[in-house]
């Protein structure tokens, strides 16, 4: 600013308060968001949750999204008939498995 006149050192000072203005502003904009953020994700928590449940059978564990509201499920990972056709290639490799010990 040394050698500016006095013009030019009141538009640098107004470019660095409008820069830091806007500065200013995007901070409360992503302090706003985060907020926002939080809520949603806290809000979605309250709406659903999950349940584990380990189907030996299967041999494997099956994950339930259950409705908080209401209890009621909203999918299942892997789906049932996954798990009843896992269950039945278990059953058969069992039954396989009998019949060649017994002819050993």
């Amino acid at each position: 600013m040394v050698g500016d006149t006095p013009g030019q050192k009141n538009q640098k000072i107004s470019e660095k308060v409008a820069q830091a203005a806007r500065q200013e502003a995007q901070d409360k904009n992503n302090d706003r968001a985060e907020e926002v953020k939080a809520k949603i994700l806290d809000k979605a928590s309250e709406m659903r949750h999950l349940k584990y449940e380990v189907i030996e059978e299967a041999g494997i564990v099956q994950i339930s999204v259950v409705s908080s509201a209401d209890g009621t499920i909203v999918r299942k990972v892997p789906s049932d008939e996954i798990v009843n056709f896992l269950e039945k290639i278990r059953e058969e490799e069992s039954q396989r498995k009998e019949k060649l010990d017994i002819k050993a």
